[in-house]
């Protein structure tokens, strides 16, 4: 797919946003995201970007030449279903790897939320190298899913139990019986049930059980692009029941995700000088290959870093020790960790639950 839409002020108009191994649709710069597409999204068969963001990829990946590089995707937390910019985290990039590591992710999720963004996808560069995922690569979907970055949709629905006994002696609750033991096959999946002793005499309409199954579909997008100007968009899914934790996972071919370009593939001089000086600032090669020298970072790179001479927000939550990730036990035994980013992205939203955690005071939530 080629893009021949020139602006005048266009540094990028010989760019070409070259994706091989899918369809790839264009749509005017005024474009707005229908209810159909949001579905398509939230199924992992499409992702929609500007033009614009394909231009400073392509654009970053030359810089970086033959070096991996990783990049966030932004979008409007009003209306998260459209990448309109890139952030660069702290890293450490070679030939054959980039380095974030936690506190670079954290500080991401922060200066997105500073300035009214939200993190939806990741991607990162292959050098000269070919457009495709590796296992590292499906391994870094697996934990970009976990960490809640990606589209996140629940649904709920009744589904029928049927009840059958386990044991008949009873169940023993300090030492006193107080029901028989059955277990209930929901569609296949078992849960513990009690039934009453006074109720050893069932009819057969009392061993159907109803219950609320509710699950969550989390599609994770984690994209790889090539200083030659290729692109390569899969997506992950990880379909999971809330109730009992058991979830199914499968990587969705690029083959099968429709890449929906908004608007021109081209950025302005502008734009570009705001790319390379975030990423002169950001960007640290093991392999020195240039020149880098003393780099001014740019007003864009400032307000989203939240610098207190940009736009940032002064309030934005920065708690004052990096959190470790959240651990939850169940009888003094370890049962599952909420990832720090995941955390801090739900203590943004929760005035109540940044207060519990010390991240922010009950004066400064008032003002």
């Amino acid at each position: 797919m080629r893009s021949d839409r020139v602006h005048p002020d266009a540094v990028e108009s010989r760019t070409v946003a070259q994706l091989p191994h899918q369809h790839s649709i264009v749509h005017p710069d005024d474009y707005t995201v229908r209810p159909e597409d949001r579905t398509q999204i939230h199924a992992g068969t499409a992702f929609f970007l500007r033009g614009s963001v394909l231009a400073l990829i392509a654009r970053l990946c030359r810089f970086c030449r033959g070096l991996e590089c990783f990049f966030y995707y932004l979008a409007s937390s009003q209306d998260p279903y459209v990448a309109d910019e890139i952030l660069i985290p702290q890293q450490v990039v070679s030939y054959g790897s980039c380095v974030v590591d936690g506190q670079a992710v954290l500080r991401a999720g922060r200066q997105a939320r500073a300035c009214g963004k939200q993190v939806i996808a990741a991607g990162h560069s292959h050098g000269f190298g070919g457009v495709y995922s590796s296992g590292t690569d499906r391994d870094q979907m697996k934990e970009l899913a976990r960490e809640a970055v990606g589209y996140i949709q629940e649904t709920s629905a009744t589904v029928r139990g049927t009840v059958h006994r386990v044991s008949s002696s009873g169940a023993r609750n300090n030492g006193k019986q107080t029901g028989h033991v059955f277990r209930a096959d929901f569609d296949g999946q078992e849960g513990s049930v009690q039934i009453a002793t006074e109720r050893a005499d069932l009819a057969p309409e009392d061993l159907v059980v109803l219950r609320e199954h509710r699950q969550r579909r989390t599609i994770s997008f984690f994209t790889t692009s090539n200083a030659d100007g290729d692109h390569y968009f899969p997506a992950y899914e990880v379909h999971s029941c809330i109730e009992c934790g058991r979830k199914q996972e499968r990587f969705i071919e690029a083959e099968n995700v429709c890449v929906h370009i908004v608007g021109p593939v081209e950025i302005t001089a502008d734009e570009e000088q705001a790319l390379l000086d975030m990423a002169e600032h950001r960007i640290q090669a093991t392999i020195s290959y240039r020149s880098t020298g003393q780099c001014t970072v740019s007003d864009r790179d400032r307000r989203l870093s939240g610098d207190a001479s940009g736009t940032g927000s002064s309030r934005s939550l920065v708690p004052t020790t990096e959190p470790a990730p959240f651990a939850i036990y169940r009888r003094n035994a370890w049962v599952a960790s909420i990832p720090a980013a995941v955390l801090e992205e739900a203590a943004a939203k929760s005035s109540r639950l940044a207060i519990a955690l010390g991240w922010r005071s009950k004066h400064e939530n008032s003002k």
